[in-house]
């Protein structure tokens, strides 16, 4: 086998099945062209080096066989963008949350400035890189098949609304999506955040009733994700987005009537038995049951704010929807 026949197989390695004949037929002719070409100027047949010298500035098979594929790249110009804005939003979002358990926990244990610089950094770069991962991941998607982003690329002009509007619709969306996906990757256990418990006496053990209310959780995380996302990307449907905001505020409602019925959440466990551990739980749980409280009456108000708006078609919702 010449050359040739080598540098165009291992072109053919690299191509579209459907396609290789047509293009490898191609290739050779027009390698065959300027062979003929070199050896009428010299007047002689090429040498083996200078077959080689050819094919080398003719081109590296796999920088050949790329021009003939139909997509060169992971995530396209066109929606790079939202990746690098989406990947500042959960960094930035996660390097706090670290930052805050870690200082956290060096106040309420006895660690030292230096373990707390030390351990922040230690699980931030596990951090990074699975978000980094996980973003990749879902913008690939995006451009393989298509998604929400679709929508921001194909703006106009007509679409932009006022500067102040835009300014706080798209942060505080963007804030709440990023704040939803470190929860979920905290959550499903993806990412494990720093335990303020490792780092003292003390130990919180969850009740047994978080396990029963996992999948549920996840469920309703998910969709807040989905709810603000479509608030960020795809404000027009905000109509839409009402609907789910309220479904989603009832159906969690529901499930922190459940968890408030348990009475326990929390047991804390500590190595020196001398602490009042019993007054320290029924502290904690104290401050949970105050928590779902509130929480389900804010999310009573959220229901009803939302209604309200779909009621009366929300004329600043509609203007600002209009405007993009």
């Amino acid at each position: 086998m010449d050359l040739i026949e080598r540098y165009l197989a291992s072109v053919r390695q690299n191509l579209p099945a459907d396609k290789a004949d047509d293009i490898i037929a191609e290739l050779h002719d027009e390698l065959a062209t300027r062979q003929e070409m070199r050896e009428d100027r010299l007047g002689r047949p090429l040498r083996r080096d200078e077959l080689a010298a050819l094919l080398k500035e003719f081109g590296h098979p796999l920088v050949i066989a790329s021009r003939y594929r139909s997509q060169q790249y992971l995530i396209g110009p066109d929606i790079f963008p939202f990746y690098l804005f989406a990947l500042r939003v959960v960094l930035t979002i996660g390097a706090l949350s670290f930052v805050s358990i870690g200082m956290v926990a060096t106040l309420l244990g006895n660690r030292s400035i230096v373990h707390m610089v030390t351990g922040i950094t230690s699980d931030l770069w596990g951090f990074f890189f699975t978000a980094i991962a996980v973003v990749t991941l879902a913008f690939a998607l995006f451009e393989r098949f298509g998604g929400p982003v679709e929508q921001l690329v194909r703006w106009t002009p007509e679409q932009l609304p006022a500067p102040l509007a835009r300014r706080k619709g798209q942060w505080e969306a963007a804030f709440e999506v990023g704040c939803g996906i470190a929860f979920l990757l905290w959550w499903t256990g993806a990412v494990p955040f720093p335990a303020i418990a490792a780092t003292t006496a003390l130990r919180i053990e969850p009740a047994p009733v978080w396990g029963h209310y996992y999948l549920p959780i996840l469920v309703l995380a998910s969709a807040q994700l989905v709810a603000n996302l479509v608030k960020w990307l795809l404000p027009r449907l905000w109509r839409f987005q009402s609907l789910l905001t309220v479904a989603i505020s009832v159906a969690t409602i529901a499930m922190a009537a459940g968890l408030y019925k348990a009475g326990a959440w929390v047991t804390v466990i500590a190595a020196d038995k001398g602490e009042d551990l019993a007054r320290l739980t029924q502290s904690l749980n104290l401050s949970i049951r105050i928590t779902l409280i509130v929480m389900m009456v804010v999310l009573a108000f959220q229901a009803l704010g939302e209604l309200w708006k779909l009621a009366r078609g929300d004329r600043a919702a509609t203007a600002y929807a209009d405007a993009r």
